[in-house]
């Protein structure tokens, strides 16, 4: 899968990046952490407009594992708010279930993402690439049944370094996803879906290291 590649890339940019760098930049890396918060704006495709657009809110802690003069590479462990949005469907799917159309939940999510940022052209400006995976739980009301999975997540943008400790970026947000397949049980009285949609949004970054 798509992910899968983009997270061996990262892994492989960070142990590069870790064997080739001294040892006291090694020892610096391994003291330090930090807070990123960011306010931001995400779509959901497949859903009805305008619930299918939110702003949300994003909270993570980094910890760096390598820290050298051309890159830095670690871990982000995040947190980020959901949605209550609306499920676009056929005009006939809704009358075969009661003329209703179906509310849905996504709740916050958790994710694990490898980041590099590297310098462009020894500025204060930073170019900054992220790739992991998002935990996403994905609730149908009513009669429904939800959805939890692992769905493979990208960040890419642009920092700009005010000081050693404070960084202010712009990054794109990417979620992988699939068309929600919609299935109704008539008989039964019930529904599922089988995918969780993909998700789009940009983000504004505050970071903090210590």
């Amino acid at each position: 899968m798509l992910f899968k590649q983009i997270i061996c890339f990262f892994c492989t940019i960070i142990f590069a990046t870790v064997s080739y760098s001294s040892p006291g930049i090694s020892d610096l890396a391994l003291k330090q952490f930090g807070f990123t918060a960011a306010i931001g704006y995400t779509g959901y495709q497949n859903m009805h407009q305008p619930d299918g657009q939110t702003p949300l809110l994003r909270l993570a802690l980094i910890k760096p594992l390598s820290i050298t003069k051309k890159y830095n590479a670690g871990l982000e462990l995040g947190v980020q708010t959901g949605n209550t949005m609306t499920l676009n469907l056929p005009q006939n799917t809704v009358d075969a279930i009661g003329g209703l159309n179906v509310q849905t939940v996504m709740k916050p999510l958790v994710d694990v993402l490898v980041y590099i940022s590297a310098p462009i052209n020894n500025s204060t400006f930073d170019l900054i690439l992220k790739g992991g995976t998002a935990y996403r739980s994905w609730q149908l009301l009513d009669r429904c049944s939800g959805l939890s999975r692992f769905d493979g997540e990208v960040q890419a943008g642009v920092g700009y370094r005010a000081n050693q400790t404070i960084q202010v970026s712009v990054l794109y947000q990417g979620i992988y996803g699939a068309s929600p397949h919609f299935v109704a049980n008539i008989a039964q009285d019930t529904c599922s879906v089988s995918n969780i949609p993909i998700q789009q949004g940009v983000l504004l970054n505050f970071t903090y290291s210590v």
